[in-house]
């Protein structure tokens, strides 16, 4: 395995995945939920019929009960409708990050708008990967890891 400088320890490109899990807004949420249990993943970008990005669909989209027209709502909460579509639930207003933006900004993008993931996109607003909260604890335990080597042990005793 090649080792990465510090430099590139610190770029969105070397942590995100580069796996693109797709479906379109006419997908039902069915589907995707399937789609997401199928290839173990929480989060799956939403494309129109040309493939532009048109959103991102979270496993917690798909579990919400408000798709139902019952007021108690509750009982409904994992009956994924085959009728209810992916862009009646998806998030539409969708943040992205680009390659080689800092995994700090990233991070900072994360936390202020409450995302749980970004799509990747290069210099023509092209999707060409995803970088998740999970992708971000991984790049910052061995960002940790590298760090506590390089300082003293008691300050972590």
């Amino acid at each position: 395995m090649q080792t990465l400088t510090q430099q590139d320890q610190l770029l969105v490109e070397t942590w995100m995945s580069k796996d693109l899990f797709t479906v379109t807004t006419k997908t039902s949420v069915r589907v995707a939920y399937f789609k997401m249990r199928f290839e173990e993943v929480r989060h799956l970008l939403v494309t129109d019929e040309e493939g532009k990005l048109r959103g991102v669909v979270s496993d917690r989209d798909l579990r919400r009960p408000d798709l139902t027209d019952d007021p108690e709502g509750w009982d409904d909460m994992y009956q994924l409708s085959s009728w209810v579509f992916v862009d009646e639930v998806m998030s539409h207003q969708v943040a992205s990050i680009q390659p080689h933006d800092s995994i700090q900004d990233a991070l900072k993008l994360m936390l202020q708008g409450q995302f749980d993931s970004l799509p990747v996109t290069d210099e023509n607003n092209d999707v060409i990967g995803i970088l998740t909260s999970y992708d971000l604890l991984v790049a910052f335990s061995k960002l940790w890891k590298t760090l506590a080597e390089e300082l003293p042990p008691t300050l972590f005793n």
